[in-house]
């Protein structure tokens, strides 16, 4: 199994097996009141590594912003990882980083397939969450030579 799609899948098995790292009206609730702050924020391309070529360019040109990242939760939904497996693919090219909610310290990742995940404390606590229609000015990417 390639090492993105087995962390996936621990994460995805994590969900199915406790609590959500953060409930979905929690999330809302506190993007509205402004205390969601983005710690962090690394591009990720891979693993595994992405030979160079026209997915490889289009990864690198695609760019979120700590206001894109709050826009991502802000308008995603919380999903089942049987939605998750089902609807959304997992692709080699995402964002990750540090989240502050509430005062509460979380990491997240927003994959280039239109889904992210907030993890809490340990594996086990994981929230996710897609975004297809309403994100897609977030999924955009500069084409090389346009």
């Amino acid at each position: 199994m390639k090492p993105l799609v087995a962390v996936v899948a621990l994460l995805i098995a994590g969900a199915a097996a406790s609590e959500p790292a953060i409930d979905d009206d929690a999330l809302k609730a506190a993007l509205q009141k402004g205390t969601v702050k983005v710690d962090g924020l690394e591009r990720h391309l891979g693993p595994p590594e992405i030979p160079d070529g026209a997915f490889a360019r289009a990864c690198k040109n695609w760019t979120l912003t700590d206001a894109q990242v709050l826009s991502f939760f802000k308008k995603a939904t919380a999903i089942s990882p049987d939605e998750m497996r089902s609807s959304y693919s997992v692709l080699p090219c995402q964002y990750s980083g540090a989240i502050t909610i509430a005062g509460t310290h979380y990491q997240f990742s927003i994959n280039i397939g239109r889904f992210g995940f907030i993890r809490g404390a340990t594996p086990q606590d994981v929230s996710l969450f897609g975004c297809e229609d309403a994100c897609k000015e977030l999924f955009r990417f500069v084409a090389e030579g346009t």
